[in-house]
């Protein structure tokens, strides 16, 4: 569904793609919120290593890059299928958060994780002013297919 298609994951392709989404897709002026969703299917051998890093980098996407909330869901009904879903008020601390290196390095290692083509959205959300409900200004997404 994405404008590049899908790729080859190198040791950076994976987020400098989603920091490309971020630069094109989410420049909306009067959005109030930034959602990343990220969709991967790990190999089972890595899930309690994936539940471990994911937890740091939880925590230091809240705690140093304006993170507002940052979850890992497994789909209970597909075992080792995953979203990453977090949810920044700013652009520029999502863009601080992709750019990063405690992510980059996160990104790397779980490139390496991956089993199966892996989704990437990003959503501008704004709150309009007639209803007061949210609703999806801008989106894009990515598959990315990593290489066994």
């Amino acid at each position: 569904m994405g404008h590049n298609g899908p790729w080859k994951i190198t040791q950076n392709s994976f987020w400098s793609q989603a920091l490309s989404l971020i630069e094109l897709r989410t420049t909306a002026a009067n959005a109030n919120m930034f959602i990343l969703t990220c969709d991967i299917q790990i190999k089972s051998l890595y899930k309690e290593e994936l539940l471990i890093l994911s937890s740091a980098q939880i925590a230091y996407a809240k705690e140093s890059c304006g993170c507002l909330s940052s979850q890992l869901l497994e789909d209970q009904e597909h075992p080792g299928d995953y979203m990453f879903l977090g949810r920044w008020s700013r652009r520029r601390e999502l863009l601080t958060y992709v750019e990063s290196d405690e992510c980059q390095t996160f990104m790397r290692r779980l490139s390496e994780m991956i089993s199966h083509a892996t989704s990437i959205e990003v959503h501008s959300i704004e709150l309009t002013e007639e209803t007061g409900l949210e609703r999806d200004k801008k989106s894009a997404s990515e598959n990315v297919v990593a290489s066994p």
